[in-house]
């Protein structure tokens, strides 16, 4: 099983299938859009224009962070998709008796340890798998996270505390 901080897959998800609307039409023929951007902005854009009406972030086609956070927040869970439906809720743990797990923040080493445990060549695994989008982790947290509130901080940690605990990880 590989699993990935909550956060993290939050961030490389709004990114990569939200963020950018030509990004969207370029890869998925617009299907986040149409599935889940168009809501979002149509439900959360004038609350946020209100509150802050010369940001540029809610100039945009696309939803904002904040505006994907808030509807996560109002959303059920089993309404979510599979990119940011927590991992417990997808629930292959309940299913499967994994005797490894992988960490994408440990990517390298747990892998290492796994083929090593197989009896596998470590030279078998040449690609690298990137979650940067282009931007320093720090500074994708800082862009992204800097718009959101400390309750809707907490909301989310709310909304996917058994994930961080069960595998371990700090909000």
């Amino acid at each position: 099983l590989v699993v990935r901080h909550p956060f993290e897959r939050l961030m490389s998800a709004y990114v990569d299938k939200l963020e950018s609307y030509a990004r969207d039409v370029e890869y998925r023929g617009g299907y986040y859009y149409a599935m889940y951007g168009h809501d979002i902005v149509a439900s959360y854009r004038a609350k946020y224009k209100q509150m802050f009406p010369d940001n540029p972030l809610f100039e945009k086609k696309e939803p904002s962070f904040v505006e994907f956070v808030e509807y996560l927040i109002e959303t059920p869970l089993d309404k979510y998709d599979e990119h940011w439906k927590p991992i417990f809720v997808l629930c292959p743990p309940c299913h499967f008796n994994f005797d490894i797990i992988v960490k994408m923040d440990t990517f390298n080493r747990d892998t290492e340890f796994l083929l090593n445990q197989r009896g596998l060549d470590s030279g078998l695994l040449t690609r690298k798998h990137s979650t940067k989008l282009g931007e320093s982790d720090g500074g994708l947290k800082k862009r992204l996270f800097s718009q959101l509130s400390k309750k809707m901080v907490s909301a989310l940690r709310d909304k996917y505390r058994i994930d961080l605990t069960m595998f371990e990880y700090d909000a």
